[in-house]
């Protein structure tokens, strides 16, 4: 059964100039969130997804850092919050609070769903005072049954990548000030997951499992918006080029088979409302491509010598 969720993710700016007073700072911040939350409020995202430290300014000087800190460790929660309420809109939102680097989910209605800490946070923070959180968190939000969240330096750590796999999120979301390239979808792919990634001043992509981008921002435009079906699966294509022929044939536009190319698999969506993948995946006897790299793992068992 289609199950589809509409997600936006912005880049945000490195050129966010502050001034020499922490309250206009902080109503200059809040104004920027709120002209690029306009920006994308015709299209009625079920998410907004925002980077790193999206609080910050990376230019304020330290004689107003201090109380701009302060106002913001008490203030943005409420101003994000508010946000969601006000655009009707899930909002994931990542800032520096009580301590810790934190990733906040706001539900529509502008309550906290959960929020996750940083697990590697960079030694430079640990040394000013950041206290590293205990790894992967997994909760519903709004949509979403089993969200997941990752930060920035968090994607160079094959223990957390790995705690997610057991987890099985159906998306990740990643804020960050670091891109990580190629690893984005090194993460999609084997926690598969959509993963959603929001980077300051940098290109920003909403991922899917089989590592295609399905949407990102550009150099000329530092907002994207694109459509996720959670009623999908990895199939891989050994022993099924005549189910998948049959699976078209019969349901036609009722079912997405994407194929990227060079994975040996392909993602397969069920965009009808009275078939779920689960039911085409019993009629077709699909093998899911987890359970099909498990059953290689059994028969090399049994030949080992």
């Amino acid at each position: 059964m289609s199950k589809k969720i509409k997600i936006s993710v912005m880049s945000g700016t490195r050129d966010l100039r502050s001034t020499t007073s922490a309250l206009a700072s902080f109503e200059i911040m809040k104004d920027y969130w709120r002209d690029r939350f306009d920006k994308v409020a015709a299209d009625k995202p079920d998410f907004i997804v925002l980077p790193e430290a999206c609080d910050r300014f990376l230019d304020m000087d330290e004689s107003v850092k201090i109380e701009y800190d302060l106002l913001r460790e008490n203030e943005s929660p409420a101003f994000f919050n508010g946000l969601a309420k006000e655009f009707d809109s899930a909002v994931i939102y990542n800032i520096r609070h009580d301590d810790c680097n934190t990733t906040f989910a706001c539900s529509r209605t502008g309550n906290l769903a959960g929020k996750y800490i940083k697990t590697y946070p960079m030694t430079t923070e640990m040394e000013q005072g950041i206290i590293p959180g205990n790894g992967a968190a997994v909760f519903k939000v709004d949509k979403i049954g089993r969200a997941g969240f990752a930060t920035c330096f968090d994607l160079n750590f094959e223990e957390l990548r790995e705690e997610y796999v057991q987890l099985k999120p159906e998306v990740i979301f990643f804020n960050s000030m670091y891109h990580g390239g190629l690893v984005q979808k090194s993460w999609a792919y084997t926690t598969r997951a959509f993963f959603i990634s929001s980077i300051c001043g940098r290109e920003s992509a909403i991922t899917a499992p089989n590592g295609r981008i399905l949407a990102s921002t550009t150099n000329y435009t530092d907002y994207c918006t694109a459509i996720v079906n959670l009623d999908s699966e990895l199939i891989h294509l050994d022993f099924h080029w005549d189910k998948l022929n049959a699976l078209k044939k019969k349901y036609g536009a009722g079912v997405i088979i994407d194929d990227i190319g060079h994975l040996g698999s392909v993602f397969v969506s069920s965009e009808m409302e009275d078939k779920t993948m689960g039911d085409l995946i019993n009629e077709f006897e699909f093998t899911k491509l987890d359970d099909y790299l498990n059953h290689a793992r059994s028969v090399r068992e049994k030949h080992l010598k």
